[in-house]
Formats: structure tokens, sequence, C-alpha cells
């Protein structure tokens, strides 16, 4: 009961008692502006994550999505440094490390596919590639000359001092002729390729 008595004179009180209905509604008015209030910070604390979840991790995700969909198609070779912070930049900066990684690994690949572990120089498949390349490419007319030789007796070498002094053999033989050919390469128009 809201009844509040209070005394105007030793013999005067005064006894106020509000309407119920007025305090149904006043509470009533209360629970309704609390509740529009949470609902609107509510709605706003949304919008606001939203907003951050999209700045900060859906549009960095699509953007990485993206530069890795045109490197896989093709149309980039490389993938940008992403500046995100956060988990969302370091797993840019991890799959950009593990692109860069995975293209020296080819370029390894592509160096050990056509050269000659020992010599240094190109092998066989080189040779077929550069021949087939160079080939296409001379529609003028211009004329391609191919240095053959072998090393007579190599089997003596390698039986009579051991594969090491082989291999030794081979490697110098190889430095010698691409010395040899970039000097020559130097005073004319003829252009020669790695051996």
């Amino acid at each position: 009961d809201f009844t509040a008595v209070e005394r105007l004179s030793p013999d005067l009180y005064v006894r106020l008692t509000p309407d119920p209905g007025h305090l149904d509604r006043e509470l009533r008015r209360l629970a309704i502006a609390y509740f529009s209030g949470g609902l609107l910070v509510t709605l706003a604390c949304i919008l606001v994550l939203i907003l951050l979840i999209r700045r900060y991790i859906t549009r960095p995700i699509a953007r990485l999505d993206s530069q890795l969909t045109e490197v896989l198609e093709g149309q980039r070779q490389a993938l940008e440094t992403g500046d995100e912070p956060g988990e969302i930049g370091h797993l840019g900066a991890n799959m950009k490390r593990l692109h860069d990684n995975n293209l020296a690994i080819l370029a390894q690949l592509r160096t050990a596919l056509r050269t000659d572990v020992l010599t240094q120089i190109g092998n066989r498949r080189y040779f077929q590639l550069m021949g087939e390349s160079w080939l296409a490419g001379k529609p003028d007319g211009r004329h391609i000359a191919l240095l053959y030789f072998g090393l007579d007796h190599f089997k003596s070498v390698n039986d009579r001092f051991g594969h090491e002094v082989g291999d030794e053999l081979l490697q110098a033989v190889a430095r010698q002729t691409q010395q040899q050919l970039e000097a020559y390469q130097a005073g004319n128009e003829l252009v020669f390729t790695r051996l």
C-alpha cells in the first residue's frame, strides 16, 4: 500500500493515497521506456558488431580469397602484403609466405629438371626445350649452331682415378667451356645460352 499520512497541525492529518490506475500506468510507461532503450542499445551494438566483423573479418578474407583465386587462375603472380591487423593479417602473411616459398621451390624444380646436378649445365631436356624454342622463334632465316662434344676415354679416367676425380674433370670441362662460350659471345652477334 502506497498510502502516506502527514500531520499538518496537532489535530489535522492528511492521508495521501494515489490512484491505483495511475501507478499501474506509470510503471507500464517505465517498463516500456526501459525495454525500448534496451532494444535500441542492443540493435546499436549488433550494428556496430556487424560493421566491425565486415571491416576486420569478412572484407579481408574476401580480399585474400580474391587474390588467391587470381593466382590460381594465372591472373596474378604474387599475393599482396596485407596490412590487416590481428589473426586475419597473420593468415594473409602466412599465405603469402607459403605462396612465395612454393614459387621458390617451383623455380628450384624447374632448374633441377633442366640442369645437370654435377656440372650445373643444361641437361638433355634443357637442350630439347631450347632447341624447340630456337627453331620456333627463327622465322627470319638466321642460322643456329649446336656445339656437341664428348670426352674421349672418360671411362678410363673413372676406372683409373676414381669417380671423384672423374666428377672434378667433368666440372672443370663444363666451367672452361662455359667461359669460352661467354668470351666468344662478347665479340659476336651470336647468342649462346647456358650449356
